[in-house]
């Protein structure tokens, strides 16, 4: 879960999907990186269990899970004691 914290871009992503659910091509517009870099960071903030996934068609959109402001909080909680 640190790992995944651990780098700006997937905390933009993160930014960003507390708005709404975005594709990989959303984000990578908004991030203006490369598809590839911007895929790899939302798979380690998946693999961490930051995101959520829904299918639509031909697209996937990701969320920010429900539950990931309570890891983050979490996390910050163990940091800073």
């Amino acid at each position: 879960m640190f790992r995944a914290l651990g780098n700006q871009n997937r905390i933009k992503i993160i930014e960003h999907l507390k708005r709404n659910a975005l594709t990989p091509t959303d984000l990578t517009e908004k991030l203006k990186l490369s598809y590839q870099a911007t895929y790899n960071h939302i798979r380690k903030l998946d693999e961490a269990g930051f995101l959520q996934k829904e299918r639509s068609h031909n697209y996937v959109f990701y969320s920010l899970d429900t539950n990931a402001n309570k890891k983050i909080k979490t996390l910050l909680n163990l940091i800073c004691k």
